[in-house]
């Protein structure tokens, strides 16, 4: 497990050019990505066949996007990944049904501050959506890769993991200097040019540098040149060499304190450019105050004689910063004997990953995902950005799992900070209920959204037993769980009481309910499209009790199965094994499909009961056993 407490100083890191700025009041969240439309993207067709996904996405919060593997994950990840700021362009495999004349779209509908709706649309041609949102993509870099040998004749295929290299910096700036000669600019200033400080001293302050890049203070920096300005600043250069030459240092910044510092606060953009450099950590030899006009002047000047090469300069400062940043942040991640840290090649800063067998798999992931991250860092830099991170959480262990979720929950926390709204979707197969116990859960409300919804016509009836069996006080509990919810040789008689309670009253006799089950799995084993999913659920798992209780040959052990052993089927059939029952080990599998779906969990959201269940048996492997159940196997 990476040590949480070297996790704050690793991020601070790259923050610090941040930390200066003033923030702004956290954005009024009614910005919402409301639908996201995909046709002809890997699985997604179109037509019929395209998708279109209702999420209500809200900014700033983690979001589950929840579906089983092979139901659109991958493809909402390729769209965005596909995307430029131009168009869509999809290698041939990433086409649906690798055919390119199925031209691909992305659309977004967009809820904007003032509660507007716009529609983004990105194809193979343009893209609107670039325009409001910056995107990125994060997934797993491993890749299996085989390597043949030929031992006369004959090939020997070895297999490996490979890691892909990722660029950092896909273009590493040019190292420039600035046009500045300390003794040029004493020999230019006059008699009492002592005032001046050394601008080398400085220039390896980036965080400095890397502000003054920013438009804002580009354009301060820009209306310096403002006649007004110079004037001022020519006027004040005057006064000051009135005095004599002979001045220590400390006696013209008394002298500027006492007589100019009104005038200098007064000079417009000179002003905000001292107050720009008071904010960093750079010598301020006699008075802070009047130092940072020292240094506001000259800076000033040194970007008037070549905007263009300054500007340079910041990007170089910027890559620099970043550069010994990234060095310290890898190395600190880094508990492998492996050196591990960014490397120039090729004009472009790489991390380079050790071998897969050199590293445990928690710390590739960790580290895969946290370059990943530091690179969304620098491509989203818009109002508005989506981070898409493609089933990074799903093989994590706990620590890594934690690790990973509390830089993401820092990657959020930044934005909001930055006045910007960021949405993580989070694309994942496994239980929101998994991530809720951990980091997530704790510091920002989960949202879950599900890829597939259900279309079928989940029985309202059925909703409301399972409600009422969850109820500790409810009359019908046991009866529910031993005559519905499991298989019995005997009937359930309480219809009186359903009819009281407001449950489906004929469900409360006879076999009714089981016939409602056979009905639903008779569909679902024809291959219809809808069906109950909760239904089937159950009526698998009353089937699995049902043919295992067959096996049992002495009526006392008969007996204890059914009466014994009441609302667990795995309690059942590991008490069928101990009295010499071979029970097939796909019924303990299925229990994935039965113990979570028959155990309500939201009462807000039937979703997140039927969601899950809907993509298990879409499974074609636990559609096979499914099967396999019904024929008695």
């Amino acid at each position: 497990m990476i040590p949480l407490q070297n996790e704050i100083i690793n991020l601070r890191m790259f923050y610090v050019c941040f930390v200066n700025k003033t923030l702004v009041a956290i954005i009024d969240n009614n910005t919402m990505i409301k639908t996201i439309e995909i046709e002809n993207i890997k699985g997604i067709g179109s037509g019929s066949d395209a998708k279109t996904f209702n999420l209500n996405l809200i900014p700033n919060k983690p979001s589950l996007v929840i579906a089983p593997n092979g139901f659109g994950k991958s493809s909402f990840a390729t769209a965005f990944k596909a995307m430029n700021s131009e168009k869509i362009k999809l290698d041939k495999k990433e086409y649906y049904k690798e055919l390119e004349t199925n031209l691909p779209t992305l659309k977004l509908k967009f809820r904007r501050e003032d509660n507007t709706e716009i529609d983004l649309i990105a194809t193979a041609t343009s893209n609107t959506i670039s325009s409001v949102f910056d995107y990125y993509v994060i997934n797993s870099p491993v890749k299996a890769k085989g390597v043949g040998q030929n031992f006369g004749g004959r090939v020997n295929v070895s297999a490996s993991l490979s890691i892909d290299d990722i660029i950092l910096i896909d273009k590493i700036p040019k190292n420039v200097a600035l046009a500045y000669s300390f003794t040029n600019s004493k020999n230019a200033f006059g008699n009492c040019h002592k005032i001046l400080l050394n601008l080398n001293n400085i220039f390896n302050c980036h965080s400095l540098f890397i502000e003054l890049s920013e438009s804002e203070n580009i354009k301060i920096l820009d209306r310096t040149n403002n006649s007004r300005v110079q004037t001022r600043i020519s006027q004040f250069k005057q006064r000051l060499n009135k005095n004599s030459s002979t001045l220590s240092r400390a006696a013209l910044v008394g002298w500027i304190k006492n007589n100019e510092i009104k005038f200098l606060n007064e000079t417009p953009y000179v002003s905000e450019l001292a107050q720009l450099v008071r904010k960093f950590d750079i010598t301020f030899p006699n008075d802070k105050e009047v130092d940072s006009y020292i240094y506001a002047i000259s800076i000033s000047e040194i970007y008037l004689v070549d905007k263009a090469n300054f500007k340079a300069f910041c990007n170089r400062k910027e890559y620099e910063f970043l550069k010994i940043n990234y060095a310290t942040l890898f190395e600190e991640l880094n508990t492998t004997w492996v050196t591990f840290c960014p490397k120039e090649t090729g004009g472009k800063l790489i991390l380079n990953f050790p071998k897969a067998h050199l590293i445990s798999n928690g710390q590739r992931d960790v580290l895969c995902f946290m370059a990943n991250l530091e690179k969304a860092k620098l491509k989203l830099k818009k109002r508005n950005c989506i981070l898409i991170i493609d089933e990074v959480f799903d093989y994590l262990d706990d620590a890594n799992l934690i690790a990973v979720q509390y830089y993401t929950t820092l990657f959020i926390e930044k934005f909001k900070a930055e006045n910007r709204n960021i949405y993580p979707l989070i694309l994942t197969h496994l239980d929101p209920e998994y991530f809720k116990g951990h980091v997530f859960g704790k510091k920002h409300k989960l949202k879950t959204y599900y890829l597939i919804k259900s279309e079928a016509s989940v029985s309202e009836h059925l909703i409301k037993i399972l409600k009422e069996r969850n109820k500790s006080t409810s009359i019908l509990k046991a009866d529910i769980e031993k005559y519905l919810l499991h298989y019995h040789i005997n009937d359930i008689n309480r219809r009186a009481d359903f009819q009281r309670l407001g449950l489906k009253p004929t469900w409360g006799e006879g076999r009714n309910f089981q016939n409602y089950l056979d009905q639903e799995v008779q569909k679902f084993l024809n291959d219809e499209q809808e069906y109950d999913p909760l239904a089937v659920c159950c009526g698998v798992r009353v089937q699995i009790e049902k043919n295992v209780y067959d096996l049992i040959t002495d009526t006392e052990h008969k007996q204890s199965f059914l009466n014994q052993y009441i609302s667990g089927t795995g309690d059942k059939l590991d008490f069928a094994e101990r009295i010499g029952v071979q029970v097939n080990e796909s019924y303990y599998f299925l229990g994935i499909l039965y113990n979570e779906a028959l155990h309500w969990k939201d009462e807000k959201d039937k979703n997140g009961n039927i969601a899950p269940a809907m993509g298990k048996l879409k499974n074609m492997t636990l559609k096979r056993l499914v099967k396999m159940v019904f024929k008695g196997n």
